[in-house]
């Protein structure tokens, strides 16, 4: 297996069709890696920052050369590295990191990248990866041959992530996750909605997306404090673009999802969904502002997870793609969880990440000692 390093923007037709191909049977799903994501993020966000490819294929050209894609960034000293790095590419769209690698030839191919990452005289001392699965996965496949290899894992954080299982998805599991008294307030809030004229829900995908969907997502997810923070997706252009780009490669492919909550053929509530492998992960989400008392972004949530058996029935789960302490918590049961750290390649690596690490450590330790002399 030979790994080597090309430029995204630089692919010929027939790698882009193999790069797609590779993210369908990859070892993990990852939208977040896939072609119809990566391109248009460079293009549009990070035109000044790009990160170069690492692409491992195999000589036998008698099946699928490609095997495994890497994204990485090239990075200069932070307070919590303090030495030149690499970083798995993540645009500030992105919720998950990784690699893609063949289902069948996956330990080869993380073998592959880390001989190379590994390699001395690159100019990097590490490779940091934010948002990294590790309960499942490539994340835990990669940090067991970096441990093999002598590599360690510096951990600086982890959390957990809701996620929804479609297969368990529907009206029990609705009941059963939500308490008699969340029910009742959402059916009050609901009862509210129809007084405002009849209420629908809608999900579009494939060639029934229309770039009408795109635009009323975008204008929803404009209004109230995304708008009035400059965080929405319209507050730049660039990020608009991005998020058009986007939605029309995956719809092409027959990868998007957009629903909409309506009242009176008014869209109150829209959110955006993609498709990858095995996996969908929800994507961005917007309501709004005027009816903000009646919960429509949550009501939209809700019918998702009630159709989700069906509208999502060949996915082993949904990624929801949002914080710690989010309401997504609070509707789907499944977590993830996720890691935030660097892989040390280099004897000086290890020294800076060991004393970041020690430091972390005793910082832990002491601030809690302090407080409870302070409560005294």
């Amino acid at each position: 297996m030979q790994v080597r390093v090309a430029d995204p923007a630089q692919l010929d037709s027939a790698t882009l069709a193999e790069w797609a191909r590779l993210e369908e049977r990859s070892f993990e799903a990852n939208v977040y890696l896939s072609p119809h994501f990566v391109l248009p993020a460079i293009r549009h966000l990070d035109p000044s920052h790009p990160p170069f490819m690492l692409l491992a294929e195999r000589a036998d050209r008698s099946r699928e050369r490609l095997c495994g894609v890497g994204l990485f960034r090239k990075e200069g000293p932070t307070w919590r590295f303090p030495l030149p790095h690499l970083s798995a590419y993540r645009s500030r769209h992105s919720y998950l990191t990784g690699i893609l690698a063949d289902r069948d030839l996956a330990p080869r191919v993380v073998d592959g990248f880390l001989g190379y990452l590994c390699q001395q005289g690159l100019g990097w001392h590490g490779v940091e990866f934010g948002d990294l699965a590790i309960d499942s996965g490539i994340g835990p496949l990669l940090l067991a041959r970096a441990q093999m290899r002598g590599v360690p894992w510096y951990e600086y954080s982890r959390c957990q992530r809701a996620a929804l299982k479609p297969a368990e998805a529907g009206e029990n599991y609705l009941e059963q996750q939500l308490s008699a008294g969340r029910r009742k307030d959402l059916r009050r809030r609901e009862r509210r909605l129809s007084e405002q004229g009849p209420v629908e829900w809608q999900a579009a995908h494939g060639t029934d997306l229309s770039n009408e969907h795109i635009e009323r997502f975008l204008a929803l997810e404009h209004t109230g404090w995304k708008g009035n923070y400059g965080t929405s997706l319209r507050s730049q252009s660039a990020d608009a673009a991005f998020f058009r780009e986007l939605i029309r490669r995956m719809a092409r492919a027959g990868r998007a999802v957009i629903t909409e909550l309506r009242v009176a053929d008014e869209v109150i509530a829209s959110t955006s969904n993609l498709v990858s492998g095995n996996a969908a992960f929800a994507f961005k989400l917007g309501w709004h502002a005027d009816y903000k008392k009646m919960a429509p972004g949550i009501i939209n949530e809700i019918e998702l997870v009630r159709h989700a058996p069906t509208l999502f029935g060949d996915c082993e789960y949904i990624d929801s793609g949002s914080l710690p302490g989010s309401f997504m918590e609070e509707l789907w049961a499944g977590r993830r969880t996720l890691a935030f750290g660097a892989l040390a390649t280099t004897t000086l690596g290890r020294r800076a990440l060991g004393a970041f690490n020690w430091l972390h450590r005793l910082r832990r330790t002491l601030v809690p000692a302090r407080r409870r002399e302070c409560s005294k």
